[in-house]
């Protein structure tokens, strides 16, 4: 099932999210990155790599729902992020 195999990385666009999603491609993982800035050259770039990439704020609850339906797995990865 792609939920399964689905992980939102958050803050992909930042340098730790980035080296998440670039430790996990090719693991045989769907990437969903979520990002506020889904325009920026870094989203732009991860796209081109095959991450779904999606607009989105952690103090958004609407947004955050819809970034994480179909999600399996969550890997925060913005500063402070905590990991879990």
């Amino acid at each position: 099932m792609k939920g399964d195999r689905t992980i939102l990385i958050t803050g992909v666009t930042g340098n730790r999210g980035g080296a998440v999603a670039r430790a996990l491609q090719g693991a045989g993982f769907h990437l969903r990155g979520l990002t506020r800035k889904p325009d920026s050259e870094r989203a732009t770039a991860l796209e081109r790599q095959r991450i779904e990439i999606v607009k989105g704020d952690l103090d958004d609850e609407a947004t955050l729902r819809r970034a994480l339906a179909g999600v399996g797995r969550l890997r925060r990865a913005e500063r402070g992020g905590g990991g879990r």
